[in-house]
């Protein structure tokens, strides 16, 4: 559970700077030709991402909205672990709908994990007929809890990556 200890959650963009940086790595340790751009605020209320990877390779672009997780502090469990996806600017709706875009999902909250931030998050697209709101890495078993939302299917990193290089993800160019 050490993954979830922490006094103060750190804030989106550091976990945004933690996975760019871990990817980055990634490709370069891979040999994969790659740029990525994070966008303007003007430009990410328009198309609902954070950050655009592109893949000279296969001319193809993935976009990518972070947000950060939050967990109980007194108690950090998994089941308590949740993010906020709310449909600012419409955001949740633009994430269901773009096929090229995904919520990319810590799902840690120390800081000594950073380095390997990229092994400890979620890949994740909600279908068209789900709901913004508080959604939870796993369902739970309390009365209140299993009311909520839940991350359906996430993927981990070599599952996208995968994905991505064997063009079932991404938008040609």
């Amino acid at each position: 559970m050490d993954a979830l200890k922490s006094e103060i959650i750190p804030l989106e963009r550091e976990f945004e700077a933690w996975i760019i940086s871990n990817i980055e790595r990634y490709f370069e340790t891979n040999g994969i030709k790659y740029y990525i751009r994070a966008l303007m605020p003007k430009e990410e209320k328009k198309i609902g991402a954070d950050e655009l990877m592109f893949f000279s390779n296969s001319y193809k672009v993935v976009a990518l909205q972070f947000k950060r997780p939050y967990v109980n502090i007194e108690n950090p469990t998994w089941e308590s672990l949740y993010w906020n996806l709310f449909n600012q600017s419409n955001q949740f709706t633009k994430v269901a709908k773009i096929p090229s875009l995904y919520y990319c999902l810590p799902a840690f909250t120390n800081r000594n994990y950073r380095k390997e931030a990229l092994s400890h998050c979620f890949f994740w697209k909600p279908n068209k007929n789900e709901k913004d709101g508080k959604y939870y890495l796993k369902q739970g078993s309390d009365e209140s809890h299993s009311k909520n939302n839940y991350i359906k299917n996430p993927m981990k990193w070599v599952q996208f990556i995968k994905e991505i290089l064997e063009c079932r993800i991404g938008c040609k160019l």
